[in-house]
C-alpha cells in the first residue's frame, strides 16, 4: 500500500507540473508578443487591435499570429509565425521577440520600423524566414551564427550598410537573400562561398564596388543573381557555366568591361540576361543562340560592334524584351528575326544598322513596342507592318526611309506613340491617321510631306503632340480647334505655305483653288444650308411616321404571322428596358453608349473570336466590363440569349463571374459584368508590365478559388442545366484582392454536345489557313486529349484543363507546340523531373515567398492527378477542393496518414506517386519553356461563352 501511494503522489505532482507548463507556455508567448504594442507608436490600420492580454482569446487568434500544436508533446500551441505586412506601422522591433523560441517566420515588410538592425534576432535559433523589407533599418548585420535554419533573408528598401556577405551567411543555410536598394558600399568578399546553399541573391541598387570574387563559382545552386545598379568593375563573371540552375543574370548599370564570354552563353537555362549600361565591347557571340529558354535579353548601352548574329533567331522563347540599343552594331536585321514571333518589345535604336527594313513581321502579333530609330535604314516601310496589330509604340525616326506612309498602317489601331521624324517621307498626310483613335503622339517633322492637314485629325481626342514642322505643307487650313491648337503649340512652324484665317492670313486664288479640298467645300456648303436643317428634319420625321403606320396596317392584315414576330421582337426590346433575368434592369443601351463613349476603341480591354470587351463606368461610377457580340455571334446566339441569361443569372458563387446585366437590341447583344482590376491569371503570370509576381499564398488561394468555382458549376450542372466553361489562365479573372473568378461560361443544350469542340477546331483550322499565330492564351492549348476525338467537353475534361492550369500556375512553364500537344507534354515533362528536381521546376516567384516546398510538391501532385490521360482516373472537383483545404491547413506529409485519414483526392484508383507513371511520347519533343510569354485578351471570351 505505501508503494502504491508513493506512485500516486508522484503522478499527481507531475500532472500539476505539466498543467502549469501548459498554461505558462501559452501565457508567456502572449506576454512576449504583447510587448510589441509598446514599441508601436502609430498603427493607422489598427492591425494590433485584437492583441489584448485580458481577452479570453489566445495569442493564436490575434491578427497576424500563427501557431502550431504539434511542436510540443503536450499539445500546447506555440507561436510559429508573425506576419503583418504592409500595415504602415511606425515603431521598432521589441527585444522580447528573441524569447519566442519556436518562431519560424517574421514578416513585417511594408511598415515604418526605424532602428538599428537588432542583434537579438540572433536569439531566435530556429528562425527560417525574416522579411523586414521596405522599412527604415540601418547599420550593419549582426552575427547570424546562431540562425542555423535561416533560409530567407529579405531586407530590401532599407538603409543597411557595410559589405556583403558580412555575417549574413554565418548560419550556413541561406537560400534567398534580397538586400536591394540599401546603402551597402563595400565589396563582395570571398567569404560569399559560405553561402553555398544560396539560390537567389539580389543586391541591386547599392554602392558595391570592386570585382566579382572568383569564389562565386562555388554557388552552384544559384538560380538568380542580380547585382545591377552598383559600381562593380572588371570582367563579367567567368564561372557562370558551373551554376547549372541559373535562370536570371542581371548586371545592368555597372562598369563591367571585357566581352560577352562563352561562359555566360553556357548557362543554358537562363530566362533573363541583362548586361545593359556597362562598357562591354567586342561582338555578340554566335553561341548566344544556345540560350533556348531566354525570354528577356538586353545588351543596350554598351560598346558592342559587328553584326547581329543570325543565331539570335534561335531564341524562339524570347517573349518579353530584345534590347540591343545604343551600341555600334552594323549590318542589317537578320532574316532569322522572323522566328521571334512572341516578342513584346524590340529596341535596336542608336546603332549603325543599314539596308532596307526586312519584310518579316507577319507573325509579330504580340509586339507592343518597336524602336528602330537613329540608324541608317533606307527604303520604304514594309507591308508586313500591318500585322503588328498590338503595337502601341513605333519609332522609326532619324533614318533615311522614303516613300509615302502606306495605308496598311491604318490597321494598327492601338498605336499611341508614332515617330517618323527626320526621314525622307513624301506625299500627303493620309486621312486614315484619324482612324487611329488612341493616338496621343505623332511626330512627322523634318520630312517632305506636302498638301494640307487631313480633316480626320479632329477625331483624335487624345492627340497631345502633332509635330509636322519642317515639311513642304501648303494650302488652305480650316479653322477648327485641333488645328488652332497645333498652330499655338508651334507644331506648324516653318510651314510658310499654309494659309487661312487660323494664321490671320488670306490665301491667294491659286492656293484656294488648288488646296480647298472637296471636304472643305462640302463643309462650307453644309454650313450655308444649315438654316434649313430643322424644317427638313421635321418633314422627314413626319413622312416616316406615316409610312410606319401604313406598314403596320398592311402587315396586320396580310402578314399576321410576320406581324406577331415583329411585335415579339419589339416586346423583347421593351422588356430589356424593364427587367434583366428576373431583376429590374439597371442599365439601358444609352447607359452603355455613354459609359464606353459610344464604344470607342480606346475603351477596349479585350478582343475575342466573336466579341469585344469594353470598360466603362456605370451606376455609382463603378467600373464594369461590357461584352459586345459582333454580327456573326448575334445570328447564332440571339434565339436562346434571354433563356441563357436567365440560367446564368442563377449562378451565384464568389468564384464565378456573375452576370450583372444584359442588353438586347436589334443587331446588338451585350453582357455586363463587374470589372476585374487585376486582369486575368495569364497576364498576372506573364505580362512584363505586371511588376509584382504572385506569392505562394496567392497561388494556393487562386488554385482553391478556381477549384471551388468549378466544383460549384459541376453541382449546378447536375441540379439545373449543364454550364460549360473554357478553363484556362485567360479565363480566370482576379479581383482587387487577387481572388479568382471563372469567366467564359456557356449554357449547353442536348444539341450542343459536340458544338463546342467543333467551334474550337473550326477556329483553329481557320487560324492555320489564314496563317494566324495561335495565341498562347487560347483555350485550345488547354483541351484534354480525349476531346479532340470525342468532339465534346465533359466535366472530366474540365478537370484536366484545371490540372493543366494549376501546373502552369506553379511552374510558370508553357509548351510552345500548340494545339493538343501541351495537354500531354507539360504534365509528362514535369513527371520526369519530380521530385528530385523540384526546385528547377517550380517558378522562382514561389521560391521567393515560401520555403515549404513540401506543400508546393503536393499541389503539383494534385494537379498531375487531374491530368491523368484516362478520364476515369481523374478526381472529382469536390475531392480536389477538400484536398486543397486540407493542404492549406498545413497537413502535407502524406506518408504519415493511413488510408482512412488521407485527403479525399487519394481515394481514387491511383496515388500521387511518380515512379510508376509511364513516360509520354509527347514529352520527348521538349517544347516547353519558362519565362514571360505574350498574350492578348483574345481568348478570354470565345464564341457564345458568356
Amino acid at each position: 500500500m505505501p508503494f502504491s501511494c508513493t506512485y500516486i503522489l508522484i503522478f499527481v505532482i507531475l500532472s500539476a507540473a505539466s498543467a502549469r507548463f501548459v498554461c505558462s507556455a501559452d501565457v508567456e508567448d502572449a506576454v512576449h508578443l504583447y510587448k510589441f504594442k509598446d514599441y508601436v507608436v502609430d498603427d493607422p490600420f489598427q492591425a494590433l487591435s485584437t492583441w489584448k492580454l485580458d481577452s479570453p482569446s489566445r495569442p493564436c487568434d490575434w491578427t497576424g499570429v500563427t501557431c502550431d500544436v504539434n511542436v510540443l508533446k503536450t499539445g500546447v500551441p506555440v507561436v510559429r509565425g508573425i506576419s503583418l505586412p504592409n500595415k504602415d506601422m511606425l515603431g521598432a522591433l521589441w527585444e522580447d521577440i528573441g524569447n519566442l523560441k519556436f518562431l519560424k517566420l517574421v514578416n513585417l515588410t511594408g511598415n515604418r520600423i526605424v532602428m538599428t538592425f537588432p542583434s537579438y534576432i540572433n536569439k531566435i535559433s530556429i528562425l527560417e524566414t525574416l522579411d523586414l523589407s521596405n522599412n527604415s533599418l540601418h547599420g550593419v548585420l549582426p552575427p547570424f551564427g546562431n540562425l542555423k535554419y535561416l533560409k530567407t533573408l529579405l531586407l530590401s528598401d532599407n538603409r543597411m550598410e557595410g559589405d556583403f556577405p558580412g555575417t549574413a551567411c554565418d548560419g550556413g543555410a541561406l537560400r534567398t537573400v534580397d538586400m536591394s536598394r540599401n546603402k551597402l558600399a563595400g565589396v563582395i568578399s570571398n567569404s560569399i562561398s559560405k553561402c553555398n546553399y544560396l539560390e537567389a541573391l539580389r543586391l541591386s541598387g547599392n554602392a558595391l564596388h570592386g570585382n566579382i570574387p572568383g569564389t562565386l563559382n562555388q554557388l552552384t545552386r544559384l538560380r538568380v543573381l542580380d547585382l545591377s545598379e552598383n559600381q562593380l568593375t572588371g570582367s563579367l563573371p567567368v564561372a557562370v557555366e558551373q551554376m547549372q540552375y541559373l535562370t536570371e543574370l542581371v548586371l545592368h548599370n555597372n562598369q563591367f568591361t571585357g566581352s560577352i564570354t562563352t561562359s555566360i552563353t553556357s548557362a543554358i537555362y537562363l530566362v533573363m540576361l541583362d548586361l545593359s549600361y556597362n562598357e562591354i565591347g567586342s561582338f555578340i557571340p554566335d553561341s548566344i543562340g544556345r540560350l533556348s529558354f531566354l525570354a528577356h535579353l538586353s545588351f543596350s548601352n554598351n560598346k558592342l560592334q559587328g553584326t547581329i548574329p543570325q543565331s539570335i533567331g534561335n531564341l524562339t522563347s524570347l517573349a518579353a524584351v530584345l534590347d540591343l540599343s545604343n551600341n555600334s552594331l552594323t549590318g542589317d536585321i537578320p532574316s532569322s528575326f522572323r522566328n521571334l514571333e512572341h516578342l513584346q518589345k524590340l529596341d535596336l535604336s542608336g546603332n549603325r544598322l543599314s539596308g532596307s527594313l526586312p519584310d518579316i513581321w507577319e507573325k509579330f502579333q504580340f509586339l507592343k513596342a518597336m524602336d528602330l530609330s537613329s540608324n541608317q535604314y533606307n527604303g520604304s516601310i514594309p507591308t508586313s507592318f500591318q500585322s503588328l496589330l498590338n503595337i502601341q509604340y513605333l519609332d522609326l525616326s532619324h533614318n533615311f526611309l522614303n516613300g509615302t506612309l502606306p495605308i496598311e498602317l491604318s490597321k494598327l489601331v492601338k498605336l499611341s506613340v508614332v515617330d517618323f521624324s527626320y526621314n525622307n517621307f513624301t506625299g500627303f498626310l493620309p486621312d486614315w491617321l484619324g482612324d487611329i483613335s488612341s493616338l496621343s503622339y505623332l511626330d512627322g517633322s523634318h520630312n517632305g510631306f506636302v498638301g494640307s492637314l487631313p480633316l480626320s485629325l479632329q477625331n483624335l481626342s487624345y492627340l497631345n503632340v502633332f509635330d509636322v514642322s519642317y515639311n513642304n505643307l501648303s494650302g488652305y487650313l480650316i479653322d477648327i480647334p485641333i488645328f488652332r491648337q497645333f498652330v499655338e503649340s508651334g507644331y506648324l512652324d516653318n510651314e510658310q505655305g499654309l494659309c487661312g484665317p487660323i494664321f490671320n492670313t488670306t490665301c491667294s486664288s491659286a492656293d484656294t483653288t488648288d488646296t480647298e479640298s472637296e471636304t472643305y467645300k462640302f463643309l462650307k456648303s453644309a454650313a450655308e444650308k444649315s438654316q434649313y436643317l430643322p424644317l427638313f428634319t421635321l418633314a422627314i420625321f413626319g413622312v416616316g411616321v406615316v409610312l410606319l403606320l401604313v406598314l403596320c396596317l398592311f402587315f396586320q392584315k396580310c402578314q399576321p404571322k410576320l406581324f406577331r414576330e415583329l411585335l415579339e421582337f419589339c416586346d423583347l426590346e421593351v422588356s430589356s428596358m424593364i427587367k434583366c433575368c428576373g431583376r429590374k434592369k439597371r442599365f439601358s443601351y444609352s447607359d452603355l453608349c455613354s459609359a464606353t463613349e459610344h464604344f470607342c476603341n480606346r475603351n477596349i480591354i479585350g478582343v475575342g473570336h466573336q466579341c469585344k470587351v469594353f470598360v466603362g463606368e456605370l451606376g455609382n461610377d463603378e467600373k464594369h466590363a461590357i461584352k459586345v457580340f459582333n454580327a456573326n455571334a448575334f445570328k447564332e446566339i440571339k434565339l436562346h440569349f434571354l433563356e441563357d441569361c436567365n440560367v446564368l443569372a442563377e449562378i451565384q458563387h464568389e468564384n464565378v463571374m456573375q452576370l450583372q446585366d444584359w442588353c438586347y437590341k436589334r443587331n446588338f447583344l451585350a453582357l455586363v459584368h463587374k470589372y476585374m482590376p487585376n486582369g486575368d491569371l495569364y497576364d498576372a503570370l506573364y505580362d512584363i508590365e505586371v511588376v509584382n509576381f504572385l506569392t505562394w499564398d496567392e497561388r494556393l488561394g487562386i488554385a482553391l478559388d478556381v477549384a471551388n468555382g468549378l466544383a460549384y458549376l459541376h453541382r449546378f450542372s447536375k441540379e439545373r442545366r449543364r454550364v460549360c466553361c473554357q478553363l484556362c489562365p485567360g479565363n480566370i479573372l482576379l479581383d482587387e484582392y487577387c481572388r479568382a473568378k471563372i469567366a467564359g461560361l456557356r449554357v449547353l443544350r442536348e444539341s450542343d454536345t459536340t458544338l463546342l469542340m467543333e467551334d474550337v477546331l473550326k477556329k483553329r483550322q481557320h487560324n492555320k489557313k489564314q496563317d494566324i499565330v495561335q495565341s498562347p492564351k487560347d483555350f485550345v492549348n488547354y483541351i484534354a486529349p480525349e476531346c479532340v476525338d470525342e468532339k465534346h467537353i465533359t466535366e472530366e475534361a474540365e478537370v484536366y484543363s484545371y490540372g493543366l492550369t494549376i501546373l502552369e500556375l506553379t511552374t510558370q512553364k508553357r509548351d510552345s507546340s500548340g494545339f493538343s500537344y501541351m495537354a500531354k507534354a507539360l504534365p509528362s515533362k514535369i513527371r520526369q523531373l519530380l521530385p528530385e528536381r523540384l526546385e528547377q521546376v517550380v517558378d522562382i516567384g514561389i521560391l521567393h515567398t515560401t520555403s515549404d516546398l513540401d506543400k508546393v510538391l503536393t499541389l503539383i501532385e494534385i494537379a498531375l492527378s487531374c491530368t491523368e490521360e484516362n478520364p476515369e482516373y481523374r478526381p472529382c472537383m469536390d475531392n480536389v477542393v477538400s484536398s486543397l483545404n486540407w493542404l492549406r491547413k498545413g497537413e502535407i506529409d502524406l506518408s504519415q496518414y493511413n488510408q482512412e485519414e488521407r485527403p479525399p483526392i487519394m481515394d481514387g484508383p491511383r496515388t500521387l506517386a511518380f515512379d510508376h507513371i509511364q513516360q509520354d511520347l509527347y514529352a520527348q519533343q521538349n517544347m516547353w519553356y519558362h519565362g514571360n510569354t505574350p498574350g492578348l485578351l483574345e481568348s478570354s471570351y470565345n464564341y457564345t461563352f458568356y
